[in-house]
Order: C-alpha cells, then sequence, then structure tokens
C-alpha cells in the first residue's frame, strides 16, 4: 500500500538525505547523499532536501533539469538546475529503479522495480505521465539513444528495444543472464550491455543498433557488473567487484565498431 501525501511530507521532513550542488567550471556534479569535502577549485552551491530512497538519476541537459527517483515510493524529485530549487511529483507506476531522458523529445523514462517490470513514459514538460511500457520480466537498467529516438532497458535475460515515438515494443534480445549495465554509443548506434550472474565471469555484448543483432560478445572478469564507454576511441573498460578475480581481467579493455 502506498503511503498518503501527507505521510510522505512527513517522512521527506525527518529524511537525512541531501543533494549537494558543486560547480567546477561550467560543470555541474550531484552528489546524492555524500559528505565528502569540497575539492580544491569548487564551492558548494547549496544544499537541496531530496528523495527518501534514491534510486536513480537522469539529467535533462537541454532544459537543465535533474530528475531523481526514489526506489520505496511512488515518487520523483524534479531540480531545476538554474535556481537549484525542487519539487516532488508522483507520476505513478512506483517505485523505481532505473531513469533515462531523451533530450530531444524532452521524455523521461522511469524503469519500475516490479516483476514484471513496467516504464513509466512522462512528458518533461509538465512531468505527468502519458504512459507505461509493459514488459515481461523483471528489470533494473535503463538507456536511450536520443538520436533514434529508441530506449534500450536490460531485464532477466532479455534487452527490450521500445521506439519513443509510439512507446512499443519492437524487439527483444536475448541474453543468458541479468543485465546490469547499459551504454549507447550514438554516433555509430551501438548500444553495449554487460551481464552475468554473481560469482561467474561476466559477458559484454556489442547490439548494432540498425537491426538490433548482437554483433559480437566478450568474457570479461568475476562478477563484472560496471563498466565506462569512451566513444571517442571505442574503448570501454569494466570494474570487477570480485576479489577473487585474476588482477588482469580486473580492468580488461574492449575495442569498439570503428565505422
Amino acid at each position: 500500500m502506498h503511503p498518503s501525501a501527507q505521510a510522505l511530507r512527513a517522512l521527506q521532513s525527518d529524511s537525512t538525505l541531501t543533494i549537494r550542488v558543486r560547480r567546477l567550471g561550467f560543470l555541474i556534479a550531484l552528489a546524492v547523499g555524500m559528505t565528502c569535502g569540497v575539492a580544491q577549485g569548487q564551492s558548494l552551491i547549496t544544499t537541496l532536501g531530496g528523495t527518501l530512497n534514491p534510486a536513480a538519476m537522469a539529467v535533462n541537459q537541454t532544459t537543465n533539469t535533474i530528475y531523481l527517483a526514489d526506489g520505496s515510493f511512488s515518487q520523483m524529485t524534479v531540480i531545476n538546475g538554474e535556481a537549484n530549487t525542487s519539487a516532488q511529483i508522483v507520476p505513478g507506476g512506483g517505485p523505481y529503479n532505473g531513469l533515462a531522458v531523451n533530450p530531444t523529445t524532452n521524455t523521461i523514462y522511469a524503469l519500475n522495480n516490479a516483476n514484471p517490470a513496467g516504464v513509466v513514459v512522462i512528458d518533461g514538460s509538465d512531468n505527468t505521465a502519458t504512459t507505461t511500457v509493459a514488459l515481461t520480466a523483471a528489470a533494473k537498467v535503463i538507456a536511450v539513444n536520443p538520436v533514434t529516438n529508441q530506449i534500450y532497458v536490460a531485464g532477466t535475460d532479455n534487452v527490450w528495444v521500445i521506439d519513443g515515438s509510439t512507446n512499443a515494443i519492437t524487439a527483444t534480445i536475448a541474453i543468458s543472464q541479468a543485465g546490469h549495465a547499459l551504454a549507447v554509443d550514438t554516433g555509430r548506434n551501438v548500444i553495449w550491455v554487460i551481464y552475468g550472474a554473481s560469482g561467474s565471469d561476466a559477458t559484454v555484448a556489442q547490439i548494432d543498433g540498425t537491426n538490433n543483432a548482437v554483433t559480437s560478445t566478450v568474457q570479461v572478469g568475476q562478477s563484472d557488473s560496471i563498466f565506462a564507454l569512451n566513444t571517442t576511441t571505442t574503448r570501454m573498460a569494466t570494474r570487477c567487484t570480485s576479489s577473487t578475480a585474476p588482477r588482469s581481467q580486473q580492468q580488461p579493455r574492449l575495442r569498439g565498431p570503428t565505422h
């Protein structure tokens, strides 16, 4: 049962969660619930009251708006990056465990943590939900290609592809285990997903965005679940979360397509 708005406000007033906004040159970094010191050259602008149980964050750089999804309640915090003010919205369909933004269409995609999961589509102009795309299994990561207007969701053994113009699932790409992270190379229209079971070697799959086919896979470190993609060099690095993995596996570099 979802708590009432009054109960949510009471919880929010007691929450110790803060959102700290720091500026470094022209970049604004958001640190959720962090108490680390200010690095040299940075200055603390303000501290905002935030979501009770933050589960995901996304930024629309075009509108200078930050979205923070709650992992316990069906609510989100919307931050105005210009004024550094925040407001809570209740688009429904939560709680959430993933967020992605298409800045071109000003649309927010909130992945809920239900089983089976759903993607709540939110209009960024008024922050209201327009529809929910139903999936067939649980999922925890979501990414958007704003160039092609395609949304990618990694679940227990699939990657779903959603057409942003129709909010319809257009493809289901099989992966053998649960997906942990997604990345999109918008210039090459290539999607990367890392998947695997805890305690086992993970796999990184490369997906061609033109036909939604897996074009290659590579085995990486044991329990790897995080990776970073450099779209300029088409290389990526994965992070091993298991102390039992060989040192040589801890940060493998993967070469992507150069077309």
